[in-house]
């Protein structure tokens, strides 16, 4: 069975007008970018980090949160945020220090307050608990 407009003259048919684009001068994407997590982050280093969320800061950095392991062998992954200069340059890192997994979902700059809000979940007595850890904009090191 075949689906369509049967003698129905133009129905559907919309006219846009076409731009020209030069895509040679465009600048090429990068997809994926690796960052040596054993050098610039603070804490333990990380493997195979995986960021869920990313925000631009008024000051014009980049931060974002995720889950990594501690390790190939460590298996409950562990909550980080990190901070990268709008070149790209890692300003400072955090990652989470409890035992058990957990993970970040969200990151949020709190209004006039120079910090920023990781959100995600963490296990306590292996359950899912919510979990906000509030962090230094400046220095990533955990707020009050």
């Amino acid at each position: 069975m075949l689906f369509g407009l049967a003698n129905v003259a133009n129905a559907g048919v919309y006219t846009y007008p076409t731009k020209s684009i030069n895509l040679s001068s465009a600048m090429s994407p990068s997809f994926y970018t690796g960052y040596n997590t054993e050098e610039g982050w603070t804490g333990a280093s990380m493997t195979d980090p995986h960021a869920v969320h990313g925000i631009e800061a008024a000051d014009g950095s980049l931060i974002y949160c995720g889950k990594a392991l501690r390790s190939e062998s460590f298996s409950n992954p562990s909550a980080f945020a990190v901070k990268l200069s709008s070149t790209g340059t890692v300003l400072w890192s955090w990652l989470s220090s409890t035992s058990g997994g957990n993970a970040c979902n969200a990151v949020v700059e709190i209004p006039s307050t120079n910090q920023v809000a990781v959100v995600g979940w963490r296990t306590v007595g292996g359950v899912g608990k919510r979990s906000v850890t509030v962090l230094d904009l400046g220095t990533g090191e955990i707020g009050r």
